[in-house]
């Protein structure tokens, strides 16, 4: 019995080929996006940080008598971009005194804000916290 060669793949070959190439170029894509996404958390956290740190180097100027609760809204678009682009921070900055003593308070400053992860929204927070002193010679 003589043998043939083969010549050229099977249609099966082909499409098992095919499910390889696409498994493959998906779990690429998925990575991808998963740089994108910490790229973007890690964005906002350092946003988040620099908005911590204003608050707490302008509590340190004001009166120690001025160093009191406070809740806002604080935003940052760092690009200069149209409102409500992915580069832009929008959250809630808490302000908590506790007046531990006549001659200093603890403070703590938070940041919250929605972080979009793929299909899901995560609630995202950073703090810290200082002690301001009641210097009587600065009021």
């Amino acid at each position: 019995m003589i043998m043939r060669k083969k010549k050229g793949l099977t249609l099966v070959e082909i499409l098992i080929s095919i499910m390889l190439l696409t498994i493959a170029w998906l779990a690429a894509v998925e990575v991808a996006i998963i740089g994108v996404t910490m790229g973007s958390i890690s964005r906002h956290k350092i946003q988040a940080t620099y908005v911590i740190q204003r608050a707490i180097e302008d509590l340190h100027r004001r009166p120690f008598t001025q160093i009191t609760n406070a809740t806002a809204v604080v935003s940052v678009d760092t690009k200069n971009t149209p409102d409500n682009t992915t580069d832009d921070f929008i959250g809630t900055q808490t302000i908590t005194v506790t007046d531990t003593s006549p001659y200093y308070k603890k403070v703590v400053v938070e940041v919250s804000w929605s972080e979009r992860l793929q299909l899901i929204t995560r609630a995202m927070t950073e703090r810290a916290g200082t002690y301001i002193c009641n210097d009587p010679q600065a009021n």
